[in-house]
């Protein structure tokens, strides 16, 4: 529009994020945020995660406006909304296999809290906690514990990879990007 009348409109494409729960984070392979015309003030979504957690593939769906939005959970094996719900926020284990202690909840949910608070202070590829990517629990070890997966970016082509797995078996490495993918439009 105009300077003196500016309308907004348009749609912003992203394939990459996080959207973090306390004991899940569930990782963007698509999203769209859109402006219309008819009500620039209201953005409309359309974006879709997923997550895996204790053997679960889980999958978030969140669309319409984003004053209201609609919020959809999915899993393999099924679980109801409400389950997966309590498992990413209160990490509860839909089987029971798993507990937690009140502490481990505490220290993971702190580790949530800090975890947001210094990506959002440090947002730089310079700082090392922004280099540093942990995850725990996506599986269920053979004797029933947590699988850890760490890594480190050295920089752009290494990375230390360090891990517990589900065969109960500490694993470490460095990966090596050879070529650097073509981005075409």
């Amino acid at each position: 529009g105009t300077l003196g009348e500016p309308f907004m409109h348009g749609r912003v494409w992203f394939n990459e994020g996080n959207i973090r729960f306390p004991f899940a984070s569930f990782g963007i392979d698509r999203g769209v945020v859109q402006l219309n015309r008819e009500d620039p003030y209201t953005p409309v979504l359309d974006i879709h995660g997923e997550s895996n957690r204790l053997d679960y593939q889980l999958q978030l769906d969140v669309s319409g406006n984003a004053d209201n939005p609609e919020i959809h959970f999915n899993s393999s094996p099924a679980l109801s909304s409400d389950q997966i719900l309590l498992l990413i926020v209160a990490g509860e284990d839909p089987t029971g296999t798993v507990h937690y202690s009140k502490t481990q909840k505490a220290s993971k949910i702190g580790t949530y809290l800090s975890k947001g608070l210094l990506d959002s202070a440090n947002s730089d590829r310079s700082n090392l906690l922004s280099r540093l990517s942990l995850e725990w629990g996506n599986k269920l070890s053979k004797s029933g514990k947590e699988t850890i997966s760490l890594e480190f970016l050295l920089n752009e082509e290494f990375q230390l990879l360090g891990e517990y797995d589900e065969y109960d078996s500490w694993n470490a490495g460095i990966r090596w990007r050879v070529l650097n993918p073509i981005i075409t439009q």
